[in-house]
């Protein structure tokens, strides 16, 4: 059955992955090249999937890398995803379906790379071979940054803070964007700090039918749990 696993990452210009067993003996350690790369690793009877951005030539866009690699570290496929500069895509989570054949990836869109049109939350849905299935933006419901993605079911639940002013990235709200399997808009609820604070959602856990979430608080440059 496949797992997601969280284990000790080096970040360098290259990507640099060093997997532990529990006992602490060093299985292997590898680079890949990709720039900035995520904490999470999702696992299945294959081998590890990673994801992270770096700038793409020649035009230098950031744009998301996604690898599959084996056991022993080998990469079975590598792929970037995200549209030509000025346009730049970040990846902040990523999470299996229901049946862990597909991996649905979250991040944060800037169409203008000056932050101009910063804030559309960017989602799609690939593969397990990393053929995108679908994608989808979702900055005419809400502009922000997201920051997780949960699996429920065949539902999923993302998690972040939109921006009262997208001219001004640091005052906004919590939100909640709910999504279906196929990356259609269910439902999504902000959750108001005031107009001198940031209130941002970064974890998520659903028990029955209610849902219990925690995040951070921004007052004036200051974070409170």
């Amino acid at each position: 059955m496949p797992h997601t696993h969280i284990h000790k990452l080096l970040l360098a210009l290259a990507c640099a992955l060093t997997v532990a067993a529990c006992e602490g003996q060093q299985i292997f350690q590898k680079e890949y090249y990709g720039g900035s790369i995520n904490t999470k690793i999702l696992e299945n009877e294959n081998g590890y999937f990673i994801a992270g951005f770096g700038l793409k030539s020649p035009l230098l866009s950031q744009q998301i890398y996604c690898y599959h690699i084996d056991l022993a570290g080998n990469v079975i496929w590598a792929k970037h995803f995200g549209n030509p500069a000025p346009s730049s895509e970040f990846v902040v989570d990523y999470t299996f379906n229901s049946d862990s054949t597909s991996i649905i990836v979250v991040g944060t869109q800037d169409t203008t790379n000056n932050g101009g049109s910063r804030g559309n939350i960017f989602v799609f849905k690939m593969d397990t071979t990393g053929n995108v299935i679908w994608s989808k933006t979702f900055g005419d419901t809400i502009k922000g940054s997201a920051f997780n993605i949960y699996q429920f079911g065949n539902e999923y639940y993302i998690g972040g803070y939109s921006y009262n002013d997208p001219s001004n990235s640091s005052i906004g709200n919590a939100f909640l964007l709910h999504i279906d399997e196929n990356g259609n808009l269910i439902n999504c609820k902000t959750y108001f700090g005031s107009n001198i604070k940031t209130l941002s959602i970064r974890n998520i856990l659903k028990s029955n039918n209610q849902f219990f979430v925690d995040g951070i608080l921004t007052n004036f440059g200051a974070v409170n749990d």
